[in-house]
């Protein structure tokens, strides 16, 4: 997405009605942490990592 678009996209967003499910995240945090956060806020079944060669 274009930088551009970031301030109309913040703009037009809407809160998640009650029956929605969402989360909030720290866009700081490496992509594998945000990957275990949204895992365990989600309540979804961890998979080892596999392993590169």
């Amino acid at each position: 997405m274009p930088v551009g678009l970031l301030d109309s996209q913040a703009a037009t967003l809407e809160s998640l009605c009650p029956e929605e499910r969402g989360l909030v995240l720290d866009l700081r945090l490496s992509t594998d942490e945000l990957i275990t956060a949204t895992v365990d806020q989600f309540g979804l079944p961890r998979h080892p990592t596999p392993s590169h060669p």
